[in-house]
């Protein structure tokens, strides 16, 4: 026992359930009738003959004649009569087309009456002796034709003539009306007279759209700015817990941790402050944090969504070359990390995630010799890896903009002299040092005869008070 499939055009055995069994096309692909139920108008045909063509058209199946027009009408997929036209020279369509086949039937045209032909056999029913009620005396009372007045109610004791004399003219019905209707499109409205009869359609039609007049709200009034809430004890004991839990993290001895490392890196050498290398050099403790790290911590934070960023782009073409380590082959300045490479155009691009101040500064000056030197350091280490640079970029981020549209770029041809220079340069102090006794003389004495520059404000060494130098600089 099999049933066709109005799809594959295949004879498909049914389930238990009358569905059809999986099953593929007629191109080897999975048919989509594959586990649908079967439909109705073809479990009514019943099963076909496994022996019949699976191609030729079944009468109940694919096609049924439209008791209408008496065409035979191809079949929906669903048992309904698909569009088509009463004859074949493409006149009028047949009003059976999108009717299901089980439920068509002849439809007969009749000559719609006119209002006037309504009115006057209405009249002529209610004033007829012995007339029975009409059939619209029955309905709804409330009910009001279109010029505002109710159809008298048909009784034993009308009158017996049927002259368009004796016909009396309805009394206007007194009933009050309802509010009106709302201002909606696709309301009938609330009061009976805001609808009216078409002579071809069963059903009221609204009147006449009106548009609503605007309603302007006014605004609340300005009373200043709003105080904010202060902290409760439970929100001042939770912000406490979450600052040290961060100072822990940030202060951790980790191979990933930048803010932990305890030699010199390409970001430190370009510093102008050359008391701020000898220190470090000399491996002198740090006093001062630099804030809370927080805007380290967001730094970071970005330049771990940019190289994410970067390896989505690379796709495994190897375009671009993300956090790459170089080796700079100086055991003072022995490596470092690059952000980003791009191997196509031969150019090192440096993140900066920059506060309103510091990027208004950089759009305006460009950037400091830290970040120039910094950027060229990691071209010529990428250059001692076998790298090809052609360019440096220092791209400065909002820290705190809402849209890269406030991004500025600074780019520049790659110099190796530059980072050359700045690695002599910490060689230098280097020499020094050694030579005005380090391990012999304290630290902070040999430190105080190296000059100092204005770059005091994250220096990890500047301790303003501390004028003595016993345990900082004081700065300039």
């Amino acid at each position: 026992m099999r049933y066709p499939c109005p799809d594959c055009r295949k004879n498909i055995t049914p389930t238990k359930n009358d569905r059809y069994r999986s099953h593929t096309d007629g191109e080897g692909e999975p048919c989509p009738m594959s586990s649908d139920a079967i439909p109705a108008h073809i479990l009514e045909n019943g099963p076909v003959d496994v022996k019949a063509p699976a191609d030729v058209p079944v009468a109940g199946v694919d096609y049924q004649r439209c008791p209408n027009c008496d065409r035979r009408v191809r079949l929906t997929r669903l048992g309904y009569f698909d569009l088509h036209q009463t004859t074949l020279r493409g006149e009028d369509r047949c009003p059976v087309s999108g009717v299901r086949a089980a439920h068509a039937r002849k439809i007969d045209d009749l000559p719609l009456p006119s209002l006037d032909e309504t009115s006057t056999d209405a009249a002529t029913e209610s004033t007829a002796p012995n007339a029975a009620p009409a059939a619209n005396a029955e309905s709804d009372e409330s009910w009001e034709s279109p010029s505002g007045s109710a159809p008298a109610a048909s009784s034993g004791a009308s009158t017996a003539t049927s002259s368009p004399e004796s016909v009396t003219t309805p009394e206007p019905s007194m009933r009050p009306e309802t509010e009106p209707s709302p201002p909606d499109p696709f309301s009938l409205g609330t009061r009976l007279s805001d609808r009216f009869h078409q002579p071809w359609s069963p059903f009221l039609q609204p009147t006449e759209w009106k548009e609503p007049k605007p309603v302007f709200l006014q605004p609340p009034e300005y009373n200043g700015p709003v105080k904010p809430a202060p902290m409760g004890d439970l929100a001042k004991e939770l912000a406490t817990k979450i600052k040290e839990t961060f100072y822990s993290y940030s202060n951790r001895k980790t191979a990933d941790n930048r803010s932990a490392q305890v030699t010199l890196g390409p970001s430190e050498i370009g510093t102008p402050c050359d008391r701020r290398l000898a220190m470090t050099l000399m491996g002198i403790p740090a006093v001062n944090p630099g804030g809370d790290g927080w805007a380290a911590f967001v730094g970071t934070c970005g330049h771990v969504g940019m190289g994410e960023i970067y390896e989505f782009a690379d796709a495994g073409t190897g375009r671009y070359a993300v956090e790459m380590r170089v080796n700079l082959g100086n055991p003072l300045v022995p490596k470092g990390t690059s952000d980003l490479l791009d191997r196509r155009d031969g150019t090192i691009v440096d993140w900066k995630f920059m506060g309103k101040y510091s990027l208004d500064k950089f759009r305006l000056n460009g950037p400091s010799d830290t970040y120039r030197i910094q950027a060229h350091t990691y071209g010529y280490g990428a250059e001692l890896s076998g790298e090809k640079v052609k360019n440096v970029a220092v791209v400065g981020l909002p820290r705190a903009g809402g849209s890269l549209d406030e991004m500025h770029v600074w780019t520049e041809k790659y110099d190796k002299k530059v980072a050359l220079a700045a690695l002599k340069r910490v060689e230098d102090i280097n020499r020094e040092t050694l030579a005005q006794g380090k391990g012999v003389r304290p630290d902070m004495e040999i430190a105080a005869t190296f000059p100092v520059a204005d770059d005091c404000r994250y220096c990890p060494f500047h301790l303003p008070k501390d004028v003595g130098f016993t345990r900082g600089c004081p700065g300039k």
